[in-house]
């Protein structure tokens, strides 16, 4: 399956639309809830990040998100589980419980390591949701303009706005050919 970044970057573009979103940070509990999903925050569960499940006989769609992790990477892992409801992977996921009809994408380990079509998808689409171009040439052009900062610094001033990691700035940063 080949990754859709075109349909990624409407899609996000479309969510921060409707929420009118305007200036970092992108507030992704308002955008979970403008999809009606609700984020609970669950215990610490040894390489869990984060779960998205949709029960199909009460309409509820939850994302559970690892408590004891950092704002920020609770963050990435709240704009991660929405790409997977946004770009339809839960069709197909397993049953876990014989009283219900759940489907579960879950966020571990495996997530980051790049493999798995979905997973790459769905850190796109967490990347274009937290740092959408537009927002961060701005903060780029006014970051630059106003200050004579060094590299790193302009770095970790821009992931302190939009409230991400610095690698993850720096990622997004080199993608867009900006850093």
């Amino acid at each position: 399956m080949a990754i859709r970044r075109k349909l990624i970057k409407h899609k996000v573009a479309e969510l921060i639309d409707s929420c009118a979103i305007s200036k970092p940070p992108v507030d992704v509990s308002k955008v979970a809830r403008s999809l009606g999903l609700e984020i609970v925050m669950a215990p610490d569960e040894v390489g869990l990040s984060g779960f998205l499940i949709s029960d199909s006989d009460s309409g509820r769609q939850i994302i559970g998100v690892n408590q004891s992790h950092h704002i920020n990477r609770r963050r990435f892992t709240i704009a991660h589980e929405i790409g997977h409801h946004v770009m339809g992977h839960l069709e197909g996921k397993i049953h876990v419980d014989s009283n219900t009809t759940l489907r579960v994408a879950a966020r571990s380990s495996v997530s980051s390591k790049g493999t798995d079509p979905h997973e790459v998808e769905a850190n796109s689409f967490a990347a274009e949701l937290l740092m959408p171009q537009s927002l961060v040439e701005n903060a780029m052009a006014i970051i630059e303009r106003d200050s004579n900062l060094g590299d790193d610094q302009i770095i970790a001033a821009i992931a302190k706005q939009f409230k991400v990691s610095e690698s993850a700035m720096s990622f997004r940063l080199a993608n867009l050919g900006l850093g």
